[in-house]
């Protein structure tokens, strides 16, 4: 028996052109829906504006 782990730091969902989940660890991007999760103060914090 083997055990994988992977790592991943971008996903991405999309059905009929329609953008239902966008998750990006490096850039702190976390969507559903196209609304972002993650408050802007929270990436204004982080210097990410």
């Amino acid at each position: 028996s083997h055990t994988y782990a992977i790592k991943n730091t971008y996903y991405r969902l999309s059905i009929d052109d329609q953008e239902l989940i966008e998750i990006d660890n490096l850039n702190f991007i976390y969507k559903i829906n196209g609304k972002n999760m993650i408050p802007d103060r929270a990436r204004s914090a982080l210097g990410m504006n």
